[in-house]
């Protein structure tokens, strides 16, 4: 998910500096971990289509709309 918000012009800093909250809403978006199928349904789905068009993205970045994580644009 890093390299995917990287390729969208997000800070690296930023993005090393949040990536707990970044794995937090990717991994744990109810507050615990994704069931095992989830997860692995996850994975597969991201292998598929890329991690753009993946669930884990797609909660990233209604988290960065809802301002819920908060990452810089640019180097």
């Amino acid at each position: 998910m890093e390299f995917a918000l990287l390729s969208n012009g997000f800070s690296p800093e930023s993005v090393l500096n949040e990536r707990h909250k970044i794995r937090g809403v990717a991994l744990y978006p109810y507050g615990r971990p994704l069931a095992g199928t989830t997860y692995q349904s996850s994975v597969e789905i991201i292998e598929r289509v890329g991690p753009h068009r993946s669930p884990p993205y797609k909660r990233i970045i209604t988290a960065l709309l809802n301002c819920q994580l908060c990452l810089k644009i640019g180097n």
